[in-house]
């Protein structure tokens, strides 16, 4: 009985052994990737802070200048508030330009993570079915040593 016992324990222990050497690395590894998604994701959201601070400053800037003109009475002011609503939304379409660009780094960057995440699943398997082989080969040194 205490030969069994020990059998039991010492393929326990290889099978801990051989369970945590093949997971540690991947759960290690998703970590990281999952790090630096987070850390792309906050730059994107700090990006598009500062993207839609400058687009709403620059609408201030551009209100102030059109109540300006409109006060002033000036005839020229139809030209100018038009030529400076032109510039304004050029800037506020390259702005939108440069945010959909930054969403679809990131978009990418996801993709990739859940294609490392997928490729995850059958290495998952394969330590399932070692797990299982070292039941059997307990049960069956147990049943041996009985």
């Amino acid at each position: 009985m205490d030969f069994e016992k020990e059998l039991r324990h010492s393929l326990q222990d290889d099978y801990h052994q051989q369970t945590s050497e093949l997971t540690i690395p991947i759960i290690e590894h998703t970590a990281q990737q999952l790090k630096e998604v987070a850390d792309l994701v906050e730059e994107a959201v700090l990006d598009l802070i500062v993207r839609f601070q400058d687009i709403s400053d620059s609408a201030i800037v551009d209100s102030k200048r059109t109540a300006e003109q409109f006060g002033e009475g000036d005839q020229g002011g139809e030209t100018s508030l038009i030529e400076d609503t032109n510039s304004m939304m050029e800037t506020f379409v390259q702005s939108v330009v440069k945010s959909s660009k930054l969403n679809l780094e990131v978009t990418s960057v996801v993709e990739e993570v859940e294609a490392s995440t997928l490729s995850i699943v059958p290495l998952l398997q394969e330590i399932e079915y070692i797990a299982d082989q070292t039941k059997l080969l307990a049960l069956n040194a147990a049943i041996e040593a009985a």
